[in-house]
């Protein structure tokens, strides 16, 4: 969603062994900031996802069992991304990662 439209994308595929924001994220398991414009997939990335000018992204990996399964990517535009949205937002892919592992137990018939 970018300011409040929502802007379909289909997907974004790239080797999990490249140099990128999505890679270091899906591999690190850490919410980090970055500046897109560092590298030029990065720089490619963004566009995908905004036509506004884009100064710093934030990534927060969704974690089930040591494996990224979805990466959430929020900026503020040309400003940082406040340390209480930033905090939320780790805290939000957290839940989400837990969320998914009781959904994966509860269909192989499991209990937590």
């Amino acid at each position: 969603s970018e300011d409040g439209e929502s802007r379909a994308i289909n997907g974004v595929l790239m080797p999990l062994d490249s140099a990128s924001m999505l890679t270091h994220a899906a591999n690190q398991f850490v919410p980090f900031r970055i500046d897109p414009r560092e590298r030029p997939v990065d720089a490619r990335v963004q566009q995908l996802l905004t036509q506004s000018a884009v100064h710093e992204v934030s990534l927060f990996p969704v974690v089930v069992k040591q494996r990224a399964v979805n990466l959430l990517y929020a900026s503020h535009g040309v400003e940082p991304l406040g340390a209480i949205a930033f905090g939320a937002l780790s805290l939000l892919a957290e839940q989400m990662g837990a969320a998914y592992g009781q959904l994966i137990l509860n269909r192989k018939g499991g209990s937590a």
